[in-house]
């Protein structure tokens, strides 16, 4: 009988210990494992989107994304950063910073820094002090397709990345805020939910 109280008391705590260590989702717009993702965080990425985009000439921009759409598309890529950052802790997935400076290098040279930036803010979401993020996840993709699928098809590459980011994704569990709606680890993405009617809207400040 004392074994089996030992056994209840340990088995408890261990629970209380668990869910005690597990990241609070109120104040955070989402969160990927332990590592929460701030609703400042995502308002000031939002900000400077719509920044840079207030800038720009009205013919470099077929359409100006509405601030529901540049919120969402930011709390889904701020959860991915996340997932590709812990998918880069596997040595053969890790990329340099030379070789992220590169491809940015490259790519403002082969088609314009001002083209580039406004392209990825309008069409991406993805801000300019934050387009080392944006390619260091491209040479992720790339390391984690070489790996899984080298000599597959487009599809069965697509596929490949998919799965393995849906497990990662479900390995760590994800959570966002109500306000954006439902993370799906199949998906990689947000879906929208009975609770996702209102998102922040940007503060220019």
């Amino acid at each position: 009988m004392k074994v089996r109280i030992l056994v209840a008391i340990v088995a408890s705590a261990i629970l209380i210990s668990g869910c005690s260590t597990k990241p609070n989702l109120a104040g955070a717009a989402a969160v990927v494992g332990q590592v929460k993702i701030t609703q400042a965080e995502v308002t000031n990425s939002v900000n400077a989107v719509f920044a840079q985009i207030e800038k720009l000439p009205a013919s470099s921009t077929t359409q100006v994304p509405t601030a529901a759409q540049v919120t969402r598309t930011t709390v889904d890529r701020l959860v991915r950063d996340e997932l590709f950052r812990v998918a880069t802790l596997t040595p053969k997935y890790a990329v340099t910073q030379a070789a992220i400076s590169k491809m940015r290098e490259d790519a403002f040279r082969d088609y314009g820094k001002e083209s580039v930036e406004s392209q990825l803010a309008s069409n991406n979401g993805v801000p300019a002090n934050q387009i080392d993020l944006f390619i260091r996840n491209i040479l992720v993709q790339d390391a984690i397709i070489k790996d899984l699928s080298p000599t597959g098809t487009q599809d069965e590459q697509t596929s490949a990345l998919v799965s393995y980011l849906s497990g990662l994704s479900s390995e760590l569990t994800v959570r966002i805020a109500p306000r954006y709606g439902e993370w799906s680890s199949e998906r990689i993405q947000s879906i929208a939910g009975d609770r996702s009617l209102s998102v922040p809207l940007p503060v220019v400040e």
